[in-house]
């Protein structure tokens, strides 16, 4: 995984982002970064100074401060993976896509 991410990731226990709405929800499987808009699953993330940053070398994204749920970003993007792609930009500034029932 450290290939895809471009440098040494840590992986240790699911966590819940400083974001998510409701204490008691289940702990994501992917989370969003709203520094890169790229997601990464839950998790994992790059040390650096002290503290956890986004796992993608090339973002300065905190977790605790720049990261949200996957799925509160599918919410307003319906057309969005339920499962991303790694590597794959998802922003947020494409226009949310109305489900068609």
């Amino acid at each position: 995984m450290e290939r895809t991410f471009g440098g040494p990731i840590v992986v240790g226990r699911a966590r819940k982002p400083a974001k998510s709405a409701w204490f008691w929800q289940a702990r994501e499987a992917h989370l969003w970064c709203s520094m890169c808009s790229r997601t990464f699953p839950n998790g994992t993330c790059r040390l650096a100074d002290g503290e956890q940053h986004c796992p993608y070398a090339d973002c300065d994204g905190l977790l605790s401060r720049d990261v949200s749920d996957w799925s509160s970003i599918r919410r307003e993007h319906p057309n969005y993976p339920v499962a991303p792609w790694l590597g794959i930009q998802y922003p947020l500034n494409a226009p949310p896509q109305k489900v068609s029932r």
